[in-house]
């Protein structure tokens, strides 16, 4: 999903973009006060309803987000028992108020990271996270680090792994119209795994060969700083939303004194 995503289109900065998504992953990981998730929901949930999220992508991590809950309900139940906290009844189960209390808290926090992760794979495009990579490693060069290395690496990290999984599904596809059966035993799969590896490395490493003279080409390193395609333009809605995102942080750090 993160690879194959529909970028929902925005006016707002991307820089301003991905606050409004960090900040509340941020402050979800710091509280488990309730009344503090309480706030960070309804946070989120405006969020889904600017980015415009489809009700299918919802569905699309329910099992996942159920088995994380169920898996963190049980560990809690089971090993976070306090002795001064009162115990419930459900049926013939003695179950532990405190330690479930806390459990459901962190299901809680596990929900709205989820929540948060489909946020950013509908509103911060690829390109976009490339070029704020980029810019934040930017400043490591007075330092004498190789910032601008560095940021081609991981713009290229990031370009690739697309290509790379479109050209393994086509390799897929020829070799099924070739009669290659996907069987039901594991080691099989394996073994039909290797022959498709072989060929998937050998176009990755073309495509590593054209890019490396495309930036020769283009006279990569000669200059110390880089331009973008897009310009930055910081306007009203992102000093909005940088507003908002400051009132988000001071009620957070109100309710949790």
């Amino acid at each position: 999903m993160l690879f194959n995503q529909v970028v929902q289109p925005s006016r707002l900065d991307s820089a301003v973009r991905l606050a409004a998504i960090f900040v509340p992953a941020l402050l979800t990981g710091l509280s488990l006060n309730p009344s503090v998730l309480s706030i960070l929901s309804i946070a989120v949930l405006a969020l889904t309803i600017i980015i415009r999220v489809p009700v299918s992508d919802f569905f699309k991590i329910a099992v996942p987000v159920l088995l994380f809950c169920a898996v963190t309900l049980l560990m809690h139940l089971l090993f976070s028992q306090s002795a001064d906290s009162a115990r419930i009844a459900v049926g013939p189960l003695s179950l532990n108020q405190g330690a479930l209390f806390t459990g459901l808290l962190y299901c809680w926090r596990i929900v709205l990271f989820f929540v948060v992760a489909i946020c950013f794979v509908r509103w911060i495009g690829q390109e976009e996270f490339a070029e704020l990579v980029w810019r934040t490693l930017a400043p490591l060069g007075r330092l004498g680090l190789p910032a601008q290395g560095i940021g081609m690496a991981i713009t290229i990290a990031i370009r690739f792994i697309p290509q790379i999984l479109s050209e393994h599904r086509r390799i897929e596809m020829a070799q099924r119209a070739r009669g290659a059966q996907v069987g039901k035993s594991s080691f099989r799969n394996v073994r039909r795994f290797i022959p498709m590896l072989i060929p998937t490395m050998a176009s990755a490493l073309r495509r590593i060969d054209t890019t490396a003279n495309a930036l020769t080409v283009r006279a990569w390193g000669v200059y110390p700083t880089r331009t973008f395609h897009r310009r930055r333009e910081f306007g009203l809605r992102d000093a909005a939303m940088l507003v908002t995102i400051m009132l988000l942080v001071i009620t957070v750090w109100v309710l949790s004194r």
